[in-house]
């Protein structure tokens, strides 16, 4: 699977922002791979390394590489470890919200 796009793209123009922060609402069947790759480190946290093609994360059309994942569903994850970031995903219901920064 290939990435979908680059991170230099504006957002949807339906996008919700607020304080460059905005919110997009996943949607997956139970078990679904969310369909994105992560890096996690102290100078940008959680961020979006891959975005897979025909995937829920890639089915909104929104998240894209370089983009910071800044809280799972409300739940705030700066200071994360990769391990406990996915362990979040893990846990997640099949509709959930991701609040991204754009770098």
């Amino acid at each position: 699977m290939s990435p979908v796009r680059p991170s230099n793209q504006p957002l949807p123009a339906n996008a919700h922002v607020k304080y460059n922060i905005f919110d997009v609402r996943i949607v997956r069947k139970a078990q679904e791979s969310i369909g994105l790759d992560i890096k996690v480190n102290r100078d940008n946290g959680t961020v979006v390394t891959k975005v897979y093609d025909n995937t829920p994360a890639a089915a909104t059309s929104m998240i894209q590489i370089g983009d910071q994942i800044v809280k799972i569903d409300g739940k705030a994850i700066a200071g994360m470890t990769t391990a406990m970031v996915i362990e979040v995903m893990r846990q997640l219901k099949d509709t959930f919200v991701f609040s991204l920064r754009r770098l």
